[in-house]
């Protein structure tokens, strides 16, 4: 089949292309790209149609297509603005526009009717669309977490998913923020009636003062008196844009770019330029703002609105060239305040906190105004917060306003505010966090920044799911997203659906979760944010795993990671890679699983991302007690527990406790343990998990001392508050704990029954950890009961499962079990899983194994366990600990 048309053939069946400068070579699937617009032409070919019918079963995302149909417009020299060939309809798909007659190796057809032609078919041609940016080489399906100002959270969520207590590490949409340069107003085409002038550059100040409703006040008057002032109607869609009307300020440019058909075309770029970057056509935007400072190369504001374009593209490098390029103007043309503030928003962007602060300690000293010094202060405040520095950073805010405290309502009070809730939240007063959080939504309402009012409700809602009320977090995303879709937000309504999934997931709906995960990685995609999109699929990746889809999981982290490394981000991509640690070690890959978390420990000690740190070093503790290194889990625990209790991060610091707690457990040094879990200053403030998890410590530091009642008590309590929270999984472990308790009193019958349930309810959920911990106390309970050929059978199936998951403790208890089903050779076997369970720091299971030796290690071991003050009573192997 050849297909003709204005001048080109396109021979379907060799896959070439030839025009009147002769033959063109394109890539095959690029080719065939072409042939199906060509026999879908007139019609609209949508994305998903395009990828099915080229690429079929293989998974990969909308950026192949997008490099495609750029390859095929180069080859046809078709211009996206004034399509001769390939019509972009926005948002939904491609259109072949220009007549086409085929022609086949039988017969030769007639050109097409001109009632079905694409040119004469369908309205005016659309701009170019803002299509997904090309993304690297990947085998992921395009599934449907800001600049980066917004995107990295300080603490992780712990979505946690073993008994071991591993926490995902995740960017959280919790940081300061920060603003870039600005969109661009047109130099001239200002108005020239002396008052409409004077309104105008009244409207200038309050954008300038971050007051949008004040200044859309001020522009309107101004464009009453001249409707066709370019400058006052381009300033007018930077009111809008800057309060997160998004579909307004686009209206507005689009009446500023007809009013600017007989200025300059300097002034013409500029303003399209703006109007692709409301559109997320940040590869037009940068274009245009390239082709003005390569007409005015001494022009360093069009600079630095180039690097905000690179920048919330999430092309780190290149944003970082055109950076250089402006430092190196000469002075007094160089604005040395905005280069540095310019500096250290891109080491934000990286995860350079170090860096980050470094520029934002040279922009203060480089201020000429008081709002510049505060810029500056924030920009310090938020890099010592994320060092993990929270007292520096309550002196750097200490002199600032508060949101609600009587005075007239200001930007820069209203981040400030929001820091002071970061620092609220991180030492669990989740209240008094999210009071502050309502008052600077209010205050924001009241400035005309609907943008920052949206953030600070979407942070509210955070608050709100770490405080175990979820529901109302969804409730309050629900109709923050309402909002977001009528002002066509698409990058906060990408925020608010990632935080709506984590809220989903709290409430127990993990499929809308999924759904919500999915459509703010769409949101982000079409919004052209690499950054945003690596953030997103770092989220959905943990909830493919929370759900057990461990490839599907470790797909997304390794695009994640790709599209990081991509940009240079190292901080995101150390964080990828210490997640793909969590699925190495869920598949049994040890050691791949340490060698991934060691590079990412050591990307996060060279950023002094300190928080990372103690996060990823109790990850690394995990491992390391699964793998029966338990002085090195140790060391880490405490370690963690020290950097967390300095930070101030109640959760995390409570969930150290807990963990190096259990450890200390499991190596009878309970007097240790109780020091440990006692120090807690208030186990009734905090998330809920966290405060499962200490009491859940309490809980079998009670059962080992034989109080089964307390022990019973704090079971319960810990499965309260998981079943509130929406924690499926970890309400399981708690059921477990329960059933352990009701063979320690003698209830085998209810332990059997509650033991079964579990183990095929947790291998239905993917969680084979903990599938295999039911199924030790399944066995134990089958041998209690004189069912040994049963237990038997069950401890074979374990030991396979083992193999494939692989567990220090869980295997020794395995061993043990053993043990007590030999009616031959006990002694002896007892012997050697004593001596192994002693080698690697297990002492309490080498104490059980020494009372089932007999003899003198078992009068000996008995000893010890008394003056411990470890009942004996009940099955020796029952310890999930």
């Amino acid at each position: 089949m050849r297909y003709h048309f204005a001048g080109f053939v396109f021979d379907a069946d060799n896959l070439s292309l030839t025009g009147p400068q002769g033959e063109h070579t394109l890539r095959p699937m690029s080719a065939r790209v072409l042939q199906s617009l060509l026999d879908g032409a007139p019609n609209l070919m949508r994305h998903d149609e395009l990828i099915d019918q080229v690429w079929g079963n293989q998974a990969v995302t909308p950026g192949v297509l997008t490099h495609s149909i750029r390859e095929i417009r180069n080859a046809l020299g078709d211009v996206p603005q004034q399509p001769r060939f390939i019509e972009t309809r926005h948002r939904l798909g491609y259109r072949f526009i220009a007549p086409v007659r085929m022609e086949t190796r039988s017969r030769q057809t007639g050109p097409l009717p001109e009632s079905v032609t694409a040119s004469n078919a369908t309205p005016e041609a659309q701009p170019e669309s803002s299509e997904p940016h090309e993304a690297p080489p990947t085998n992921l399906p395009a599934t449907p977490t800001t600049p980066s100002p917004r995107r990295w959270w300080w603490a992780v969520l712990p979505l946690l998913l073993l008994a071991g207590a591993l926490l995902w590490i995740r960017s959280q949409p919790f940081a300061p923020e920060t603003t870039g340069t600005g969109p661009a107003i047109a130099d001239v085409g200002q108005p020239h009636e002396p008052e409409a002038r004077h309104w105008y550059q009244q409207g200038l100040a309050a954008l300038h003062a971050g007051d949008p409703g004040q200044a859309r006040e001020w522009l309107e008057r101004s464009r009453a008196r001249e409707p066709e002032a370019v400058a006052t109607l381009s300033a007018l869609a930077r009111a809008a844009a800057q309060s997160g009307a998004i579909t307004r300020a686009r209206a507005w440019m689009a009446a500023a770019e007809h009013a600017a058909s007989t200025l300059p075309r300097v002034e013409q770029l500029r303003i399209a330029a703006y109007s692709a970057a409301l559109d997320y056509r940040w590869d037009d935007a940068v274009t245009h703002l390239t082709a003005v400072s390569q007409l005015d190369p001494g022009d360093a504001e069009t600079a630095l609105h180039l690097f905000d374009a690179q920048l919330a593209q999430g092309r780190l490098r290149e944003a970082a060239a055109t950076l250089e390029t402006v430092a190196a103007q000469p002075l007094p043309v160089l604005d040395e305040w905005r280069v540095a503030m310019a500096q250290a928003r891109l080491a934000e962007a990286r995860g350079d906190h170090p860096a980050r602060l470094e520029a934002a300690v040279a922009a203060q000293a480089l201020a000429r105004t008081h709002a510049q010094r505060l810029q500056s202060r924030l920009q310090q405040a938020g890099a010592q917060l994320l060092l993990g520095h929270p007292d520096e950073t309550r002196l750097l805010l200490a002199d600032m306003p508060e949101a609600g405290d009587g005075q007239a309502p200001d930007i820069h009070a209203l981040r400030a505010e929001k820091l002071r809730a970061i620092l609220l939240r991180e030492e669990g007063d989740y209240a008094a966090a999210q009071t502050r959080l309502e008052h600077a939504a209010t205050a924001a309402k009241a400035l005309g920044q609907d943008e920052m009012a949206a953030r600070a409700q979407r942070q509210a809602a955070f608050v709100q799911i770490q405080a175990g009320q979820a529901e109302q977090a969804v409730a309050r995303l629900q109709s923050l997203i309402e909002a977001l879709e009528a002002q066509g937000n698409i990058r906060e309504l990408a925020n608010a659906r990632d935080v709506l999934a984590l809220a989903l997931q709290h409430s127990g709906d993990m499929p809308a979760a999924l759904l919500a995960s999915e459509a703010a990685l769409a949101a982000y995609v079409q919004a052209g944010d690499r950054l945003g999109e690596a953030s997103a699929r770092n989220q959905l990746g943990m909830l493919y795993g929370r759900t057990g889809r461990d490839d599907e999981s470790r797909e997304q982290f390794e695009l994640a990671l790709r599209l990081f490394e991509s940009a240079g981000e190292r901080r995101g991509a150390a964080l990828a890679q210490s997640n793909l640690a969590i699925v190495d070690g869920r598949a049994g890959r040890r050691e791949a699983a340490r060698e991934r978390n060691q590079a990412a420990l050591a990307a996060f000690r060279e950023l002094a991302s300190w928080p990372d740190v103690a996060r990823l070093q109790f990850n690394l503790a995990v491992q390391d007690r699964g793998s029966g290194r338990l002085p090195e889990a140790r060391a880490r625990f405490a370690e963690a527990l020290e950097a967390f209790e300095r930070i101030g991060s109640t959760d995390h610091t409570r969930q150290a406790r807990a963990s190096l707690a259990e450890l200390l457990l499991a190596q009878a040094r309970l007097g240790e343990a109780a020091q440990s879990l006692e120090s807690d200053p208030d186990p009734h403030a905090g998330s809920p998990q966290p405060r499962a998890a200490l009491l859940t410590a309490h809980g079998r530091l009670a059962a080992l001392r034989g109080d089964i009642e307390s022990a019973q008590s704090a079971f319960r309590s810990a499965r309260e508050l998981r079943e509130a929270a929406g924690l499926p999984d970890w309400v399981r472990m708690s059921e477990l704990d329960l059933a352990e308790l009701a063979a320690r009193a003698g209830q085998l019958a209810r332990a059997e029954q509650a033991a079964r349930q579990l183990r095929r309810d947790m291998t239905e959920a993917g969680d084979a950890h903990a599938a295999i911990q039911a199924g030790l106390l399944l066995a134990a309970v089958l041998e209690r009961q004189r069912e040994g050929a049963a237990a038997s059978r069950l401890l074979e199936q374990l030991e396979a499962e083992l193999i494939a998951h692989p567990d220090a403790m869980a295997s020794l208890r395995l061993d043990l079990l053993r043990v007590m089903l030999r009616e031959r050779g006990r002694t002896e076997l007892a012997t050697q899983v004593a001596a192994a369970a002693r080698a690697i720091g297990y002492e309490l299971l080498a104490l059980r194994a020494d009372l089932l030796a007999g003899g003198d290690a078992g009068r000996q071991a008995l000893e010890v366990l008394e003056r411990q003050g470890i009942g004996t009573e009940g099955v020796p192997p029952l310890l999930l600990y």
